[in-house]
């Protein structure tokens, strides 16, 4: 059996493994087996029937299966991802926010940990979450010190906006009773709920509190330094 031909294309979309929104190369996923002495790729398919063992030989139809399985690579990333026809396989498709750009790096990869363990754990995906949040928080703490999450969130009053702040109330406590079993209203909502409506908010708080903490600050400080010093002086005395 002669070895199948790699049909490949491009397309554009948001990348699952980086979220840029790329170019991607899209080809036959192969599955390499061996009849006798020769081996061979064909397009791999999960459709009953396709394939036949002979003794330890893995054998095919004379026909090549259609094509149910492929595989991308980002032009962005250059990482790929495995589709089946239009389903995402991997990475498993989440329902979380992409993390906010200015994020700090250890909080990034606690939150993209989070988002990725999502679909298979909801439980670890809140511990995670919460363990973000925490790190943020602590980042962005000048003060310094040995302070327990309902602490520094609890200092965020009058910082951030009002349902922001009770957003991250409810995910340092879904985070917290999740795991050590204590599933109130909230935690079993956040367990058996659905994704779309129940998690986008703990995600999309985290995003929003970079945004309110490190992003609008930056923006604003940067206008500001633009104004001319005498006019910034005149403005800071009348304010006091």
């Amino acid at each position: 059996m002669s070895e199948a031909a790699v049909e490949e294309s491009t397309s554009r979309f948001a990348c699952p493994r980086c979220g840029a929104f790329s170019h991607h190369v899209r080809g036959a996923l192969l599955m390499v087996a061996k009849s006798g002495q020769a081996t061979f790729g064909r397009s791999f398919s999960d459709k009953p029937g396709v394939y036949f063992i002979e003794g330890t030989a893995i054998n095919l139809p004379g026909s090549t299966p259609p094509t149910q399985w492929t595989a991308t690579v980002c032009a962005a990333c250059n990482q790929a991802s495995v589709w089946r026809e239009d389903a995402l396989v991997y990475p498993a498709a989440s329902t979380a926010a992409r993390p906010h750009p200015e994020m700090p790096s250890a909080a990034r990869g606690l939150y993209e940990e989070a988002s990725a363990v999502l679909p298979h754990s909801r439980r670890a995906a809140a511990a995670l979450a919460r363990a973000a949040l925490e790190s943020l928080l602590k980042e962005l703490d000048e003060s310094g010190g040995h302070k327990n999450l309902q602490t520094r969130i609890g200092e965020l009053q009058g910082k951030v906006n009002a349902s922001l702040w009770q957003v991250l109330t409810a995910l340092r406590v879904v985070g917290n009773d999740s795991l050590h079993g204590d599933e109130d209203d909230l935690v079993i909502l956040y367990l058996e709920g659905d994704a779309a409506e129940v998690v986008e908010p703990f995600f999309g708080a985290i995003n929003a509190l970079v945004e309110e903490l490190i992003t609008q600050p930056r923006k604003a400080q940067e206008l500001y330094a633009l104004i001319p010093q005498a006019k910034r002086d005149a403005a800071e005395r009348a304010a006091n």
